[in-house]
């Protein structure tokens, strides 16, 4: 601000102090022509933006506003709290939104968002400044000090009719229940790379720091690089090499060996600076809070008065800290025996030697566990609590200790601590960042803390504010941490443990969640307070602000005692490990432990255990939990700050080559393991395409001009024009062409290849720059071979008009249509029952079948469903027999225009599938499909590698099907993970009640209409490509079911009786066919899996696994395996159906359901998923699951009648192939959580998993 007076700059700098607080986001488009575009992807993106509201619960409002002259979109908000971790949550939230919106955006940052979050930051806070006075020319630097802006950091003025409430206290506990919280995506970690005590804890007894300076960085380097380097059989020193991850192997009892002692090293940023004087500039590249420290960082996270630096005896100010050794044993000096000694004299041993090498030693600090009579640590602090049970489960790798799902927490990735270009961080994108791998990876964060407990101080008000309360003290110690001191959490005991216990227990939660919806909701607090010290650093499900499950820590702490000013003092010292110093450790310190804001309830208290603070602080609890009284107690400071430090621990590689690492001649192969990816959520789930980066967008618009310059100029004649059209983009170059529309260029192979590579979202921005000015009819000189003028139309509206075009228009309603013309079909008939049941409702997701049996229990095999306004047919007889019926009922309502296969009636369904089933018969023999599953099954084995715990939907039954069917469908590579991402929005979005809005409908049509668009050129690049292969000998369709359907398209001028299906038609059956080919044998792939991994339900089996009951049936009798398999995927198609509605339309003469006569276009839905469970069809027990069912239960999984599922035969070359070969690789598998709701998709059209956590622990 300094064009403004001094006394302005004053009065700006300071403001009443404010809950809520102002963003006004300013995205600038690249043409203004690109605004329709915007708007209708805001339109699109509606559901997900609402979902990732309701979820992050820091927003008051949100609006995306036009600018007046249409060049700009503005996102204007008001949320609470600092803006940064705000605008962040909302990258993980919904970075495929931002992704979007900043594909259209001028001077947009690198994309996606979730690879570039600190990019994507730095634009927030450079577009997100106003200026107080115009300027003239140039729009200046935002990051001028001189330049007419508000600082990033200015407050604008906000006006609030409730200033002092949080979001949080206006919604109060989540009506809805939250989607899945699936786990992080895993990844193999090498943990000969890994330092020790990260992934896994030592559980030492001791530990003792060492804090250096370097004074010879070349000696330092090479004695560290040695420290490094794997023990030597001749190894004479009396300390250890540094430990690394590996796992300690185990005797001949199976007990585990562990070492003598353990070496750990850390870096100060200073000490990488002084270790590595030649890569400055790359250090630079290391984020903020690690480049300034500790010390500089100290007043923001609250570490002021008694806890200011001054004080400190670790990181204060004056005092040089470059590297810090850690030594851990499991002696103790309590025990004083041969052990102690030994360690003793290593430590002594390894600070000389330190010395001789380059380092002088600054400071020294022990931490001491207490022990137990089994002389084992108890992890108990000084006061009084049983510490160090709640540790995030690292995806990928089996626990420590524990249960592998015992938190009711999803695990979390590994780059949410480690670095690497392959593990995924909480954004998605790879957690080493911009770093250079031989500097970061596989190396973390960690903020070193020695914090002072004031154990006197936190008896005397046990005793005092106990007494005050009329509370047992024991229950309010309890209540401040939130466990009792054994460790049991309030949440589940409201009573005290019995004397001498300890518990460990983690399965708990402040509130319902979809894994554990039979939980109760403690929003207020009465179970645990909210703000108790463990709720607050580690919230769960409860409603926060913020993104759930994104800000945990890794704690590595002893309690520590030492001896000051002849006074002794008592603490903890401590290693919080996060990948993100910012979002995760200083979050948690400012916001969680030292702010107010983060839950409802809290305002104006700090944590009481944990805050740092000056003067007592309040707390309220309920005696007694839930039917007690409130109590009010003041809690004086407990914890003062004694030292601070912000490390970074290296990977071994980096150590092991520091010397080459400082001379930029060292760099560490290539890291062979892939993230894997699983969708976090069912927002995740929403991905819709596959966002390019602002500079590939703008070379392929380039790219797309010159392609189309270059058809039309070669093959038609071509003028350029003046740029006249209103609409016309500017720098886009109108073309005027001799002879022909240039639409015809479409009908070029180079052409459509080239469009079909690009993904559909260039398509759709480029159309614009593709757009010409027609001054020729369709007469003129056409080439012999040629795409028909109604397909080259119907593209070049698609992908040049884009939602301008008549056939967009024509696809939005055919897959989002408008409301029948005869307003009886929307109507219930007289006599038949009427539900009130919401099939959009959380728990009816997770099990409809008990809902519909109570409906078939209660006589009432049709019923009309007010949400979805139709009738479902609930009965096994009457369900088959309106699927016998293609008259009676047909299977799209009249005025249907484009139709394919599932969606035709007789005649043309005939013509339809016969050609279908030529076609996949054909696909399917020249592809070799046990071939493909072969290949698909070793590609997904070598993708989960040695993951001991891992995400079998996205790596195996969603990946090998996928593969496979891609495959014979003839798929280009380059489409594969862009369709995929479409087909699984159309799938999830699709017919939704209406009361969740016309977002659902219009989210699915759009993902339709983009699918429809992609395949529309692959169907014409292969129709074309079928033409020329004679002159062109070449076509990369040939025996794919995209080629075979090519090649029985009609043309006008080459009539054939092979040529029997039209255009659209067959582009409609290609949609189809993705939507329920492959995703249908993902979905039973998935469901089938899972039921064979869970116990047995029946009495007399024990709870035997199925999975492992098949095993030993292949192992002991493998010719019996073939048949037992296919028995129980039979069971499971009935069990669990891929798809559970089938829908139906009463005929154009009306119908009889049920004896009661219903209006024609009625929808009527065929509830598979109840038919398949009715009683009547003459087997016991049809809700559980019998792997070995015998024979001739009916379901109607795979259709009825004349619509049989034509894709069967390829199903049943799939799943078994693909299963038995899992089976083979890993017959101990097992479910992480067997008691855990399972991850279903959240659309009960449809029965398959988002997520299934297995492991082989």
């Amino acid at each position: 601000m300094a064009g403004l007076p001094d006394w302005a700059v004053e009065i700006l700098k300071h403001h009443p102090q404010k809950v809520s607080h102002g963003l006004n986001l300013v995205l600038k488009l690249k043409h203004p022509e690109l605004m329709p575009l915007v708007l209708w992807d805001i339109v699109v993106a509606r559901p997900l933006i609402q979902r990732a509201l309701d979820g992050l619960s820091f927003i008051h409002f949100a609006r995306f506003v036009p600018s007046w002259d249409g060049k700009a979109l503005m996102v204007i908000t008001e949320f609470d709290g600092p803006l940064e971790p705000y605008v962040m949550d909302f990258a993980i939230a919904i970075g495929d939104v931002f992704d979007r919106l900043l594909s259209y955006t001028e001077g947009a940052p690198p994309l996606p968002v979730r690879e570039h979050p600190d990019e994507f930051w730095t634009f927030v806070q450079e577009w997100n400044r106003v200026p107080f006075f115009p300027w003239d020319g140039e729009r200046p630097d935002p990051k001028d000090p001189n330049s007419p802006f508000f600082p990033s950091e200015f407050d604008y003025p906000l006006y609030s009719a409730y200033p002092k409430l949080s979001a949080i206290d206006i919604a109060g506990p989540h009506e809805k229940r939250l989607p899945p919280a699936l786990d992080n995506p895993a990844a193999d970690v090498d943990a000969r790379d890994v330092q020790g005590n990260i992934l896994r804890p030592y559980a030492a007894a001791t530990a003792r720091y060492l804090f250096l300076r370097v004074t010879d960085a070349a000696r330092a380097r090479l004695w560290l690089a040695q420290q490094a380097a794997p023990a030597a059989a001749d190894r004479t020193d009396a300390w250890p090499p540094v430990t690394d991850a590996s796992p300690w192997p185990r005797g001949a009892d199976e007990r585990v060996k562990k070492p003598a002692q353990m070496l750990n090293v850390a870096f100060t940023f200073a000490g990488m600076q002084a270790l590595l004087p030649k890569r400055l500039e790359d250090l630079r590249l290391f984020p903020q809070a690690f480049r300034q420290g500790a010390l500089e960082r100290a007043k923001a996270n609250g570490d002021i008065s008694a806890s200011k630096p001054d004080h400190w005896l670790i990181g204060k100010p004056g005092q040089v800290l470059h590297v810090v050794l850690t030594l851990h044993t499991f002696a103790s000096e309590s025990i004083g025996d041969a052990d102690w000694q030994l360690f003793t004299a290593a430590f002594d041993a390894l600070k000389a030697n330190a010395v001789a090498h380059g380092f002088a030693v600054e400071a020294t600090h022990e931490a001491q566990a207490f022990l137990g009579q089994d002389r084992q640590p108890t992890g108990e602090i000084y006061f009084g609590y049983h510490d160090g049970i709640a540790q995030p489960r690292i995806a990928g790798q089996c626990p420590a200790h524990g249960g592998l799902k015992s938190d009711f927490q999803p695990a979390a990735s590994p780059g949410e601590f480690l670095l690497s270009e392959a593990y995924s961080d909480i954004f998605r994108g790879p957690s080493l960042g911009n770093l250079p791998p031989e500097l970061a990876r596989n190396g973390t964060y960690a903020a070193l803390r020695l914090l002072e407990q004031d154990v006197e101080g936190f008896d005397g008000m046990l005793a005092s504010e106990s007494a005050s309360a009329g509370v047992p003290a024991a229950e309010l110690q309890a209540r401040l941490m939130g466990r009792w001191a054994n460790g049991d959490p309030l949440t589940l005991s409201q009573t005290p443990p019995p004397l001498g216990t300890t518990s460990s227990r983690n399965d708990f939660d402040y509130a319902p969640s979809w894994e554990q919806p039979d939980l109760e909701q403690d929003h207020a607090g009465h179970l645990c307070p909210v703000g108790a010290h463990i709720r607050r650093t580690n919230p769960r499900s409860a409603r926060v602000a913020g993104q759930r499950h994104s800000r945990r820590l890794i704690r590595r702490g002893m309690p520590t005692q030492w001896e000051e000013s002849g006074t002794t003092r008592r603490g903890l010292l401590g290693l919080f490990i996060c990948g993100s110093l910012e979002r995760q450790f200083e979050f948690i310190q400012r916001e969680w432990i030292q702010g107010d804001l983060a839950a409802s309830g809290i305002a104006g208290m700090q944590d009481p255990i944990a805050g740092l603070r000056d003067k007592p602080t309040d707390f309220h609890f309920f005696a007694g939990g839930q039917e007690g009284q409130a109590r009010l107690v003041k809690v004086p400071p407990l914890v003062t700050t004694r030292g601070s430090l912000y490390l970074f621990i290296p990977g071994m590689g980096t150590l092991r080559h520091l010397e080459q690492v400082n001379d930029g001649k060292w760099r560490p192969p290539a890291h062979t393991s892939i993230a894997t990816s699983a969708p976090a959520s069912s927002v995740q789930v929403d991905l819709q395409t596959v966002s390019l980066a602002a500079d590939a967008l703008e070379k392929q618009r380039a790219a797309a001009v010159q392609i189309a310059k270059d058809v039309t100029e070669n093959q038609f004649g071509v003028t350029q024009v003046q740029a006249n059209s209103p609409t016309q983009v500017p720098g886009s170059v109108p073309l005027k062409v001799k002879g022909r529309a240039p639409v015809a260029a479409l009908s070029s192979l180079a052409t459509l290849e080239e469009m079909a590579r690009r993904p559909i979202e260039t398509l759709r921005q480029t159309g614009p720059i593709l757009s010409v000015t027609v001054e020729a009819s369709f007469s003129g000189d056409a080439p012999l071979v040629d795409l028909p003028d109604a397909i080259r139309k119907m593209l070049a509206e698609l992908v040049l008009e884009g939602v301008r075009s008549e056939w967009f228009k024509r696809l939005i309603e055919a897959f989002a249509p408008p409301p029948p013309d005869n307003p009886a079909s929307g109507q219930p008939a007289l006599g038949l029952p009427i539900t009130e049941l919401d099939p959009a409702d959380a728990k009816f997701i997770i099990d409809p079948f008990g809902y519909w049996k109570q409906l078939r229990d209660a006589g009432m095999p049709v019923v009309w469903s007010k949400a979805h306004r139709a009738y479902w047919v609930l009965d096994y007889n009457l369900g088959q027999l309106v699927l016998s019926e293609p008259i009676d009922f047909v299977q799209q309502p009249s005025g249907a225009k484009l139709r394919g296969i599932i969606t035709l009636d007789p005649p043309r369904h005939t013509a339809v599938r016969k050609a279908v089933e030529e076609a996949l018969m054909v696909a399917a023999a020249k592809n070799r499909v046990d071939g493909l599953v072969d290949d698909a099954v070793r590609a997904a084995l070598e993708s989960i590698g040695n993951l001991q715990q891992f995400d079998a939907v996205p790596l195996f039954t969603n990946a090998v099907p996928a593969q496979v069917y891609w495959n014979v469908f003839g798929l280009p590579e380059e489409n594969r993970i862009e369709c995929a991402a479409l087909a699984r929005t159309v799938m999830l979005h699709f017919g939704q009640p209406e009361h969740r809005g016309v977002g659902d409908q219009l989210v699915s049509a759009d993902a339709s209409v983009r699918l429809v668009t992609r395949l529309a050129l692959l169907l014409a690049e292969a129709l074309l490509a079928g033409l020329l292969e004679y002159l062109t000998g070449r076509n990369r369709f040939k025996g794919t079911l995209i080629g075979e359907l090519a090649d029985r398209v009609e043309l006008p001028y080459m009539p054939s009786v092979k040529r029997v299906i039209g255009f659209e038609e067959a582009l409609l059956t290609l949609l189809q066919l993705v939507l329920a080919g492959f995703m249908s044998m993902q979905f039973l792939m998935g469901t089938a899996l899972r039921n064979l991994l869970s116990p047995d339900p029946r009495a007399n089996r024990g709870g035997e696994q199925p999975w492992a009951a098949l095993g030993a049936l292949l192992k002991g009798k493998p010719p019996d395996f073939p048949a037992a398999l296919a028995l129980a995927l039979e069971e499971a198609r009935r069990f669990d159906p891929p798809v559970t509605i089938v829908q139906r339309f009463v005929g154009p003469n009306g119908a009889k359901l049920h004896g009661v006569q219903v209006a024609k276009d009625s929808p009527v839905f065929v509830v598979v998923g109840s038919a398949n469970r009715d009683a009547a069809v003459a087997f016991d027990e049809p809700d559980q699951f019998h792997w070995d069912r015998p024979a001739g239960a009916g379901h109607l999984s795979l259709g009825h009648g004349i619509h049989l599922c034509v894709g069967q035969t390829l199903q049943q070359l799939i799943v078994p192939s693909a299963l038995t070969a899992l089976l083979k690789a890993m017959p101990s598998l097992q479910l992480v959580d067997s008691a855990a709701t399972p991850a279903w998709l959240d659309n009960v059209y449809f029965r398959a998993l988002q997520s299934l956590p297995v492991h082989r622990c």
